[in-house]
């Protein structure tokens, strides 16, 4: 690797991505590795390496997220016959991730991928038809390729299909509570960060199983390893298990160091926490014009953190009372919902269904340009 070779310098890479984080004293070091010889074999031409590399810059993987060459990366791969690229380049298309929103593409990139193998693809289509994004929604359609994925070994679709039995469980078929675990368990496994925190709350909570401490414990550990590391969604959910006192007792500090990392790196679901963290002083004094920042951060990435934050600024509760925002972001919500996206279509429809009228003046199109 270290004379130049790309196969050599991509496999290197990919050796230390296996790496346990749990047996590393300095897991972040692996995870460096990984990167520098990702970005040398992507930069000699290795197809896969490009797919591979669009993952650090997607999930925020030791660096900061970078949606945009993310894609960059996954349509080489894509033009190259990867069909793994073909799905990302699905995802980040039905998503509106570092390109613009195209329903239509990413179904198509979709099924090529399928087409080609790809149990990524599979898992999109699942997507897609689950939640109606750009095509007619069919709920039994959505919940078979999530099946399908799950067991081609697709580790997200495994906690997927467990969180749908988790759910089935929930409204009266206590049968699908130890498949929900046993899916959980799989994924969480395979090292989907979700996964252990589900697994984690499983076992602190007594969900179906006797409580057990060093068992939450042990997956902890774990999780906590990948945080070390640089996964971004792990540190997300490490925030979120020292939130909720799954390892004893909460720790806001704790919580707030981990989910302000994660938000570092662009994970959504952390911006948006981080965000009511700095309005609420939960790990601190109250910053209401710090908090600004993550909410409309986060709302570059969703429909419902857009939806969040046209709240925030609409009542004033949170942040500053503010009509132009609300009028502009009210504005971005329409626009992703006239082009297909469904999480935004719901939003929309949900203000009216609960009775949340805003003013006219909100609604008028000249409010809807960007500031």
């Amino acid at each position: 690797a270290e004379k130049g070779d790309a196969e050599a310098q991509f496999d290197l890479a990919l050796l230390y991505l296996e790496q346990d984080p749990v047996s590393e004293e300095h897991p972040e070091k692996s995870l460096e590795q990984a990167f520098k010889w990702m970005t040398q074999a992507s930069s000699q031409g290795v197809v896969d390496a490009h797919v591979e590399l669009g993952d650090f810059y997607l999930k925020g993987i030791e660096i900061p997220m970078n949606p945009i060459q993310a894609a960059k990366l996954y349509r080489a791969g894509a033009e190259k016959g990867n069909s793994d690229g073909q799905a990302k380049l699905g995802w980040v298309y039905a998503h509106g991730l570092g390109v613009d929103w195209k329903g239509p593409e990413a179904l198509s990139r979709y099924t090529d991928a399928v087409q080609g193998g790809s149990a990524i693809g599979l898992w999109g289509l699942a997507d897609l038809y689950a939640t109606g994004n750009g095509v007619e929604r069919n709920h039994e359609l959505g919940m078979s390729y999530y099946a399908k994925a799950a067991e081609k070994g697709y580790a997200p679709a495994m906690a997927q299909v467990g969180l749908l039995q988790l759910a089935q469980a929930e409204t009266g078929n206590p049968s699908a509570l130890n498949s929900a675990i046993a899916s959980i368990h799989q994924a969480a496994r395979a090292g989907v960060a979700q996964a252990q925190y589900l697994y984690m709350m499983i076992y602190a909570e007594g969900i179906g199983v006797t409580p057990l401490p060093t068992r939450v414990r042990w997956w902890g550990d774990r999780l906590s390893a990948a945080s070390r590391a640089g996964f971004a969604e792990s540190k997300w959910y490490w925030g979120l298990a020292q939130e909720n006192g799954l390892m004893g007792r909460a720790d806001p500090s704790e919580a707030w160091t981990w989910i302000s990392q994660s938000a570092y790196q662009g994970f959504p679901a952390a911006l948006d926490s981080q965000g009511d963290y700095l309005a609420y002083g939960l790990a601190g004094d109250r910053d209401i014009g710090k908090a600004v920042v993550p909410f409309e951060t986060a709302a570059q990435y969703n429909a419902k953190a857009i939806q969040s934050l046209i709240l925030r600024y609409r009542d004033g509760t949170i942040v500053p009372d503010n009509p132009e925002r609300v009028a502009y972001y009210l504005g971005q919500l329409r626009l992703l919902a006239s082009r297909g996206d469904s999480q935004a279509e719901f939003c929309l429809g949900d203000f009216y269904r609960n009775g949340v009228i805003l003013p006219q003046s909100y609604r008028s199109e000249e409010h809807t340009s960007e500031l």
